[in-house]
């Protein structure tokens, strides 16, 4: 399974429980966790490598060399390419952002994929 279909399958699973998540949060965020709620967590987009990877590269000219950091933008970016752009800004996807990030890097074979991922290879 190539690093993509594995990086599918986890936000796949992390769809499902930022749902889950969402229900939780506070009653001030009521609106927002009904737009995800509403959205189908089997729902697939095809992810846009070309775009993560000029997104990587940005960064990088912008002095962001630090392999965490970006790694962790490329799950923020893959993961409001599956949940669409308004909640990039939103401090719970922020915290969700940083959780996903944490637990795939934690994973060898999940943060090799992600390291694969962002170097283009």
């Amino acid at each position: 399974m190539d690093p993509i279909n594995k990086l599918d399958r986890a936000l796949g699973l992390l769809r499902v429980r930022l749902a889950e998540n969402q229900a939780k949060a506070q009653a001030g965020t009521a609106a927002r966790q009904d737009q995800v709620l509403q959205s189908d967590p089997q729902r697939s987009r095809k992810t846009d490598r070309a775009g993560l990877l000029k997104r990587i590269e940005t960064l990088r000219q912008f002095g962001v060399l630090d392999e965490a950091e970006l790694q962790r933008a490329a799950v923020g970016y893959l993961l409001s390419e599956q949940f669409g752009d308004a909640f990039v800004n939103v401090p719970e996807f922020q915290l969700v952002v940083s959780m996903v990030h944490e637990e795939l890097t934690r994973d060898t074979e999940l943060g090799a994929a992600l390291d694969t991922l962002i170097t283009g290879r």
